[in-house]
């Protein structure tokens, strides 16, 4: 079972856990005492402060999303330019066979593959 300070981010120190532990029993209090009219006012406490927490975490979980968005964007465009400069080297590789062949003479020029260099 995991335990909240498991979680990645989320470190309690003894006093921490003290402080969340005696809000718990104040509010546990309180609300055993309460009338069924602080109850119905109180739902709709709770209710904004969940409302609250989810904004937060949707921003959150937003804000994670639009990183992945531009990461997922550059590293595409980072793969083209890679996909282009391979191009570009295969090209200038094969250029460059070819002349060395004119010039020496010892490559016939029609016949590339036989290049140990080439794929």
């Amino acid at each position: 079972m995991v335990t909240l300070g498991d979680l990645p981010g989320l470190e309690f120190s003894g006093a921490d856990l003290e402080r969340y532990a005696e809000l718990y029993e104040k509010g546990a209090e309180c609300w055993s005492r309460s009338t069924m009219e602080e109850w119905l006012a109180g739902a709709n406490d709770i209710m904004a402060k969940f409302s609250d927490l989810l904004d937060i975490i949707k921003e959150h979980m937003s804000s994670k999303v639009n990183l992945y968005r531009s990461l997922h964007t550059k590293l595409a465009d980072e793969y083209n330019s890679l996909e282009q400069r391979t191009t570009e080297l295969r090209d200038a590789s094969q250029a460059l066979v070819r002349d060395t062949g004119n010039i020496g003479g010892g490559l016939d020029s029609n016949n590339l593959s036989d290049h140990p260099y080439e794929s």
